[in-house]
């Protein structure tokens, strides 16, 4: 488990939810978006959610805990799927090749 480090606060969720957090993080802020995602999170002995703003610097880091190997969260899973994907999606924008014919259209200068 892994405590996100939020504007002078923590929050607990599960390493690979935080990994994948800080990775779509790192990927709306390179290309200068941002995005709300909720993601699930251990408070006060429970599972809840969070909502976060990405794309600003708003996680600055993480810190990992001892002893709390296996400790699972409900919705993890899901959540690290659905963030990969959309860090998947911000990158691939900055590389898709242009349409085919973009060179072909003539502007009303020529």
């Amino acid at each position: 488990m892994k405590q996100l480090l939020v504007a002078a606060t923590r929050v607990c969720t599960e390493d690979a939810v935080a990994d994948a957090l800080l990775d779509y993080e790192f990927a709306l802020a390179e290309h200068h978006r941002t995005e709300r995602v909720i993601v699930p999170v251990f408070v006060n002995e429970g599972d809840t959610v969070c909502e976060f703003i990405l794309g600003r610097g708003a996680i600055s880091g993480s810190l990992t805990l001892p002893n709390t190997a296996g400790r699972r969260i409900a919705g993890s899973s899901v959540a690290v799927g659905e963030l990969r994907e959309r860090a998947r999606m911000v990158r691939d924008e900055l590389f898709s090749p242009f349409e085919d014919d973009w060179h072909a259209e003539t502007s009303p200068d020529d």
